[in-house]
């Protein structure tokens, strides 16, 4: 009689998972599969990844609480009566400036809302690009719009969840 084979079941700890794909390349049964891109719970926790031990920093998935579409500017507002003495400010790449405007209470952000932009690799306006448009949103929307100083990475955040999933 040959011995009875048990089955086993995977457990994933979606809190952990950083979609790498390693378990997918292990499973005898290639019944692993990691989609393209990344879910909201992974970009959170590569968050919390990026920022833990940083102090006066904190890492909230309050928009993983609601329902429906997200705009920042419903986030904020939530966060800013969650924490009433916290001065919030957005941290974007060079692409999300670009389309600012185009957002969700686009102004109020503008007006209200300090913002750090890191310079992109590849975007369409480039590092003078880049100043325009910031001088633009100061001059129209008294917007504080901070460029880093931070050496243009020649990848996008796009490219790195992507790699990480390989």
């Amino acid at each position: 009689m040959s011995p009875v084979k048990k089955r086993r079941k995977a457990v994933v700890d979606e809190s952990a998972c950083v979609a790498c794909g390693c378990c997918a390349k292990v499973c005898p049964t290639g019944a692993i599969e990691i989609v393209r891109g990344t879910t909201a719970q992974v970009r959170l926790a590569l968050t919390q990844l990026a920022f833990e031990g940083l102090p006066g920093v904190q890492v909230c998935g309050v928009e993983l609480e609601r329902e429906g579409k997200s705009y920042t500017w419903d986030t904020l507002t939530l966060l800013r009566g969650r924490f009433p003495k916290v001065k919030f400010s957005l941290l974007m790449g060079q692409d999300m400036l670009e389309t600012i405007e185009q957002w969700y209470c686009a102004e109020q952000l503008l007006r209200t809302t300090p913002m750090v932009v890191y310079p992109r690799y590849g975007t369409a306006g480039g590092q003078d690009g880049l100043l325009k448009l910031v001088q633009r949103l100061r001059s129209v929307y008294s917007a504080d719009v901070t460029v880093a100083d931070f050496p243009v990475q020649p990848v996008s955040s796009t490219d790195l969840r992507l790699a990480l999933a390989q």
